[in-house]
């Protein structure tokens, strides 16, 4: 969850509740509400008091649904995740969904792929493989005109999106011929992994097992690589 603006946070101390400025708010498209949700979700992530840490989620959504409001794609997609993970109580997909479909329209690539999942995996959306890799072909899409490939959090972003493309292509979706297909699953997972890998050496550790998915991708479809074919993703 990439939802934190350095040039914001650091001026946080005084940045509450009573001192929130709405019309600051609408001229930073939300960014002002992203961030003081993300202080309330990070503090509830390290909050041992059950009650504490209920009441710090319900903050960080409750700013997450003011950034929406002001069309922040970020923090619609952040609410997706609370929704997801039971954050706000059970966990609710349909509810996840309906949020990563709202972040989608504010064109954040991150829930792009995380609306392709919930059609990929049945959660929250009927079960639909092409669907979901139209969405992540959209996403691959979105994250090329908005990432930063220098950035550790969007390298996160872009490895999850090719980890996924990989994946789908690996079993059967796009239009592929026989060993081509594996060639180019062979190509998405080595990226995969180099970004997954560049996010972890920037300190994104949170996504150590989808780069332990793309590590056995790459094992899996080596032997298929194309030395003299560069697949355009």
């Amino acid at each position: 969850m990439a939802d934190i603006d350095p040039r914001i946070s650091k001026n946080l101390t005084a940045q509450n509740d009573e001192y929130y400025n709405s019309i600051e708010d609408q001229h930073s498209k939300g960014a002002i509400s992203l961030t003081i949700g993300a202080k309330d979700y990070q503090e509830a992530m390290h909050e041992c008091i059950s009650e504490k840490k209920s009441q710090l989620f319900k903050k960080a959504a409750h700013w997450y649904e003011i950034s929406a409001q002001l069309g922040n794609g970020q923090a619609a997609t952040n609410l997706g995740y609370m929704y997801q993970f039971g954050r706000l109580g059970t966990k609710d997909m349909e509810e996840a969904a309906r949020w990563y479909e709202i972040g989608l329209g504010l064109g954040n690539e991150e829930a792009c792929y995380k609306l392709g999942d919930c059609y990929y995996y049945a959660s929250g959306k009927p079960h639909d493989a092409e669907q979901a890799y139209q969405w992540y072909c959209k996403a691959n899409d979105l994250a090329r005109k908005h990432c930063d490939y220098k950035n550790p959090e969007d390298n996160a972003v872009i490895g999850s999106i090719y980890l996924r493309l990989a994946t789908s292509i690996e079993h059967g979706a796009g239009d592929f011929e026989n060993e081509d297909r594996l060639a180019a699953a062979y190509q998405l997972y080595k990226s995969a992994e180099q970004q997954l890998r560049a996010a972890e050496y920037g300190g994104i550790t949170w996504y150590r097992k989808q780069l332990e998915k793309a590590r056995e991708g790459v094992q899996r479809t080596e032997q298929y690589r194309s030395p003299d074919e560069v697949f355009d993703f």
